[in-house]
């Protein structure tokens, strides 16, 4: 997907800009549909919604990571690492993920995209009932930097921890060896940056 967001700060009474933050998010929408042909755009600035499309606007807040419909060994990892509470980012596109839709999802740093996106993808992992098979790969996550690609695996195995599912990170500037052996044997997550 080629498109541009732009970051300026400026002030609009746009309805589409709730915030003084100028996040362009029906642009990114337009590219998007024009990409994928369908999908979510859900924009999150703040601890507020900019931005709700129009597909989400009847969704249902979940207010409790207990009512999401993920296996008991994920609700367990949930528990374990302390989360009570889904942010507006996980709350509102947990559930389209695990209905299948496309979701571009716009969020701060440090307001939950990972768990957002991970415990949907361990989700589907778990329930298609398959295994993973050497050489392959069951779902892959691109980053652009070796040290989210490290963060966002360690997020992975933190919520696969009661599970079977194995996660690997590769990334460049060391030793391949360990990387190559995981990638033959096989993986369910794999986490990677170019480069």
């Amino acid at each position: 997907i080629n498109y541009k967001i732009e970051q300026d700060k400026i002030k609009t009474n746009d309805p589409l800009y709730k915030s003084q933050w100028s996040m362009p998010i029906i642009q990114i929408e337009n590219a998007w549909n024009k990409a994928t042909g369908k999908g979510i755009v859900v924009g999150v600035i703040d601890t507020g919604i900019d931005y709700e499309h129009e597909d989400l606007e009847n969704q249902l807040w979940i207010n409790s990571f207990e009512d999401f419909p993920l296996d008991p060994s994920l609700q367990r990892a949930v528990r374990a690492v302390g989360y009570e509470t889904p942010t507006p980012i996980q709350s509102q596109a947990i559930m389209p993920l695990l209905e299948g839709n496309d979701l571009l999802g716009i969020a701060q740093t440090g307001t939950g995209k990972t768990a957002a996106f991970a415990l949907p993808i361990l989700q589907l992992l778990l329930k298609s009932g398959k295994i993973r098979a050497p050489k392959c790969a069951r779902a892959l996550v691109l980053l652009p930097t070796r040290e989210l690609a490290i963060q966002v695996s360690e997020c992975f195995e933190q919520y696969a921890k009661y599970t079977s599912i194995s996660t690997t990170c590769v990334f460049g500037g060391v030793s391949d060896v360990s990387q190559k052996k995981a990638l033959i044997r096989g993986v369910d997550v794999l986490v990677a940056t170019p480069g």
